[in-house]
This record gives C-alpha cells, structure tokens and sequence, in this order.
C-alpha cells in the first residue's frame, strides 16, 4: 500500500517562490497558476501510479518529480485552487496516512555578511542582490517539500528574499537572506511551531 509522507497545499505562492521555482528548472510555473500541491509517497514506483490517476481526474501541470530509493515527490500546479485540492483528496484517498510533520534538521544565520561573502554568494547565484550587512539563513529540513512551505511562509512574512531552493534526497534546504532580527525567528525551533500549526 502506497504511505502518504507529506502533503502541503500552497494556495497563495510568493513573488520570490515563484522565481525560484522558475530558476529551478519549473518553466511552465505560469503567471496563470494559482498555487502549488506538494507530495512525497513511499514506496517511489508508486509515484507515477498516483500521477497517472491525478492526471486523469484533475487538471494540473507537473512542476517537478523526484525518485529516490525509497520515496517519490511531486510538484503540481493549476490555474484553480479548486483542481489541487481535487488532486489532494485523490492522493489522501489513495494513501495509507502516514504524514510527517516538518522536522527542521538544522539551521544557522549568519547576522552580517561581509563584503567578500556577499560577493561570492552575488557571484555563485546569479540573480542575488545580497550586500555586506544582509542576514543569511540556511534551513534543513524533512521532508524534502516542506522546503517549498517554508520559503513561502518565510517570504510572505517578513521581508526576505529566497536566494535558493534545493532538495536533497528526502531533505529540503531553503537558504533566505534579510535582516538578521527577522531571520532569527525562523530559525528552530520557533520555525517548526509555525510549519506544523
């Protein structure tokens, strides 16, 4: 039977989750998409199973999918709301529930940059605008597509802006940059009180 790891529904995404994704490779996340659904399901093969079924009841574009030994997620979006909560109540139906909350596995600010660490960070992505002085903040977290539910919560409130989005394996990293005193609250275990409310 196919175990629901994680399910997160983003209904309103943020103007720099939004970049991020597109810079991750999503090119076909629209001005036209409402919002996102995320999900992991063990075993992997059983991924495509579901994505099958999702397909054929709702209609949704595929952002990203990811297989592992042990886990699959995928990334979905639609022009309606209304088309990835079908979509979650199909994976809810078809699942053993089994969701895991947001575990923050490890996070750290940097309260003020120096200038050749702003440069290098300005240097390595290419889109960045990070001065000497910014805080930096880099997030672990599982499951991976929690990460998407962090950064958007994170930009929404308080003025950050997401620098990168990355998953690794069943992990997610989110590395955001803003002030110092505002990063610090997302830092654990403040961070997963607010992911798991």
């Amino acid at each position: 039977m196919k175990e629901l790891i994680a399910l997160t529904l983003i209904e309103r995404l943020s103007s720099g989750l939004l970049l991020s994704l597109k810079m991750s490779g999503a090119s076909n996340l629209g001005a036209n998409s409402a919002g996102l659904l995320c999900f992991e399901v063990r075993p992997a093969h059983e991924t495509d199973t579901l994505l099958d079924k999702i397909f054929k009841y709702c209609q949704v574009e595929l952002i990203q999918k990811q297989m592992d030994g042990r886990s699959g997620w995928v990334v979905l979006t639609a022009a309606e709301n209304s088309q990835l909560r079908a979509a979650a109540e199909l994976v809810s139906s078809e699942t053993n529930a089994s969701e895991q909350s947001t575990q923050v596995t490890s996070s750290s600010v940097v309260s003020s940059l120096s200038q050749e660490h702003a440069q290098q960070i300005n240097r390595q992505l290419r889109r960045a605008l990070v001065s000497r002085g910014s805080g930096l903040l880099t997030i672990d977290c599982r499951p991976a597509t929690h990460a998407l539910t962090i950064a958007n919560e994170a930009e929404k409130s308080m003025s950050c802006q997401i620098l990168q989005l990355k998953y690794l394996g069943s992990s997610g990293r989110v590395v955001l940059t803003g002030s110092a005193d505002a990063l610090q609250y997302w830092t654990a275990p403040n961070m997963e009180v607010s992911c798991n409310r």
